[in-house]
């Protein structure tokens, strides 16, 4: 029998304790925070000791990967034919400022010079592998191991699927095969890496001690913007007949069709990334703006639902 089941005390410790640790202690940038805007990573910065707690799913997932990485370091560590964990650092000159920019890559494979970042995700991903932002990451990890003489001639995705089942795909076409894949691509073009790195850098160095006034505000892929719309629905039913900009456009759609037993419903927009993954969040005045006008939206929905009742 189960007796009051609950968060398990000692893997929650353990989450935090790997939470708590300050991978920017003594530089000034990492590699992941320069592909952060400086909008982020400056407000994450500067409001350091009043970040909100992260929800435990999150954690865990970083907890997860986390674990994977210690344990690939600690099966390889001993063989020759790879840096495992590599740390790079590096004191740039930007604007008359120096700066320290630190980065630690996953795997290098000598023997066939190939860069290997290993990602714990979900099928969900399944054909989206190759991010933008995973590929950012690689070809500047890669770029800054050419400055230490170690020649990139590949770079490569280890995808863990950590929610993978082996009867799923007989009934998912968009399933992944295996539990563990690789997707390999080939790096930027040297100067191509160099420019995107350097324009970055010098992005976020010149936004150091910038009023907050002045930070460039995130775009909308940035924040995994969602638009809102107005869903032309009958009741029970599983979907939308239809989803228009505007109330007035899903007013004229029901007219124009001549639909009837129809009901309209405001879905408002979503931030997915600044709502659930940007501890910023509640200190960007971008964010909080925006969250304020889908109160007032939500709040003018009820009017309109009393004044046509």
């Amino acid at each position: 029998m189960i007796v009051n089941p609950g968060k398990p005390s000692m893997f929650i410790e353990a989450m935090l304790a790997d939470e708590k640790k300050d991978h920017l202690e003594g530089i000034d940038f990492s590699v992941t925070s320069l592909l952060k805007t400086p909008r982020e990573f400056q407000l994450i910065r500067r409001n350091k000791d009043k970040l909100p707690e992260r929800p435990l799913d999150n954690k865990l997932a970083t907890f997860l990967g986390s674990a994977v990485h210690k344990a690939v370091e600690q099966s390889l560590q001993d063989n020759e034919n790879y840096l495992i964990e590599f740390r790079m650092e590096f004191d740039e000159e930007v604007d008359g400022k120096t700066v320290k920019v630190a980065g630690t890559c996953d795997m290098y494979d000598k023997v066939n010079k190939r860069l290997i970042d290993h990602k714990t995700t979900t099928t969900f991903i399944y054909g989206s592998e190759l991010k933008p932002e995973w590929i950012e990451q690689l070809n500047v990890y890669a770029y800054l191991l050419r400055r230490l003489g170690y020649p990139v001639e590949q770079l490569t995705i280890n995808c863990i699927y950590k929610d993978w089942r082996p009867t799923a795909g007989k009934y998912k076409e968009d399933y992944p095969p295996l539990p563990v894949m690789e997707f390999n691509f080939d790096p930027w073009p040297e100067d191509t890496a160099e420019k995107f790195y350097k324009e970055k850098l010098r992005e976020h160095v010149r936004c150091m001690g910038a009023d907050v006034s002045v930070l460039a505000l995130c775009d909308d892929t940035y924040m995994w913007s969602k638009p809102e719309s107005y869903a032309v629905y009958r009741p029970g039913a599983s979907k939308a007949i239809r989803l228009l900009p505007t109330r007035g456009d899903a007013e004229r759609y029901i007219r124009d069709k001549r639909l009837t037993g129809c009901q309209i419903e405001h879905r408002v927009g979503e931030r997915t990334k600044c709502e659930r993954y940007c501890l910023a969040a509640p200190f960007c005045d971008q964010y909080q703006k925006w969250k304020l006008a889908q109160e007032k939206k939500l709040a003018d929905d009820v009017l309109h639902e009393v004044k046509v009742a």
